[in-house]
């Protein structure tokens, strides 16, 4: 983690989704992937770091247009 981003760390308040039935691969519908942009939109917005995005999120969930 760049050393710029340590110092910008805070606490927020936020809901977290864990599913535990479906535990096989699959790929994710098109309306999960809509709202997952949305999502992420807003989390870069709040200032989570790309590279986090990037590294976490983005091999799983395709940016709105791009295919699986």
């Amino acid at each position: 983690m760049p050393k710029d981003d340590v110092q910008k760390r805070r606490s927020v308040k936020s809901l977290i989704y864990v599913g535990v039935k479906r535990t096989t691969p699959n790929k994710p519908l098109e309306e999960y992937i809509y709202r997952m942009n949305l999502g992420i939109i807003d989390a870069l917005k709040e200032g989570i770091p790309a590279y986090y995005i990037e590294k976490y999120l983005q091999p799983f969930i395709p940016k709105l247009g791009d295919k699986l």
